[in-house]
């Protein structure tokens, strides 16, 4: 998932930044100068690429769950643990669809063949789902990290995405409640203010 939110060519991160200003495009590819000038065309090759990059990533999550449940020779401790972050990854991947186009076909299955019917959900059935997952994740996962990086999700992490879910859809009870279960923690310290520095994204 690096690929789609860490920076790199098909990051949503990326487009994002580029779109608000906070990255500045110093090249001539029109698809990308579509983004600094915030007038994107449909045809646009790089969203184009995000959707696909999307649901590439879900696929994958579907197929650990569906594959996890099956598998004779994991322990159920385990299976629950595969399963709820997979379910997490699922989660955070309809949540930026779905704040980037609405309502989005709504895949939870490998069937291809169920899949390439599908019709756009309404926002409200994704948020459900969105939500479902997450609550999933933050029921079966624990807090523990299982090394220093941090590189797989927790059940604060799933509390995390809960919160800003809530504060999405104006949920400001919940919304707060999530916040604070995380903050309670202890586990994560604030991090300091960033240089109010410009940044350029170059070709």
């Amino acid at each position: 998932m690096t690929a789609y939110n860490l920076g790199f060519l098909a990051s949503q991160g990326r487009w994002a930044a580029l779109y608000s200003g906070e990255l500045e495009y110093t090249g001539t590819s029109d698809p990308i100068i579509q983004f600094t000038n915030q007038r994107l065309n449909i045809d646009n090759s790089n969203i184009n690429t995000l959707w696909s990059n999307i649901y590439k990533h879900i696929y994958q999550a579907n197929s650990i769950i569906e594959r996890t449940q099956l598998a004779e020779h994991i322990n159920e401790r385990a299976k629950q643990k595969l399963v709820g972050e997979a379910r997490f990854v699922r989660a955070f991947l309809f949540f930026y669809a779905v704040n980037n186009w609405g309502g989005v076909p709504l895949t939870i299955t490998t069937d291809y063949r169920e899949n390439e019917s599908l019709p756009r959900a309404t926002v409200d059935e994704v948020y459900m789902q969105i939500i479902a997952d997450l609550e999933f994740a933050s029921d079966v996962l624990s807090t523990e990290y299982i090394n220093a990086e941090r590189t797989r999700p927790n059940r604060l992490a799933a509390m995390s995405l809960l919160a800003r879910v809530y504060l999405y859809k104006r949920n400001w009870t919940e919304a707060n409640y999530y916040a604070n279960q995380v903050i309670d923690s202890e586990i994560y310290a604030e991090l300091p203010a960033p240089p109010m520095t410009y940044l350029k994204a170059v070709s």
